[in-house]
């Protein structure tokens, strides 16, 4: 396949800006990313003897759930990369093998998306 080279420098820098964004959502727990609460506290918040008033509370579980929700996507598309540069070591990168036959994805999907597992026709 021509522009390996290029499409594997595109992922690469893929990965380690995702691996950046998973950084401030979350930890990485043996491989498994895991959303942490907000760093971000209320400017003279107490300790534990703090008060706890329900619409903090409420508020801290939305975000909580916002970041769960950005990094599990973050994840995925992380895991895509990871799998597409697995494909280029092992030389399958680059095909399609969905309708029982090994074929070509069109260098321009693969452009638009470097991690395409299926041809633009078996993606539909």
């Amino acid at each position: 396949m021509q522009n390996t080279e290029e499409l594997k420098n595109a992922l690469l820098a893929e990965k380690k800006k995702l691996e950046a964004e998973l950084g401030h959502l979350g930890v990485n727990e043996a491989g498994d990313w895991v959303a942490t609460e907000s760093d971000i506290k209320e400017e003279g918040a107490a300790g534990p003897e703090r008060e706890a008033d329900p619409q903090d509370a409420a508020t801290d579980i939305e975000q909580f759930e916002e970041r769960s929700a950005v990094e599990a996507n973050l994840e995925k598309r992380l895991s895509e990369v990871n799998e597409a540069l697995k494909r280029i070591g092992e030389g399958s990168y680059g095909t399609c093998s969905i309708g029982g036959d090994l074929h070509e994805i069109a260098i321009e999907r693969l452009h638009a998306n470097p991690a395409a597992l299926t041809c633009i026709e078996h993606a539909r």
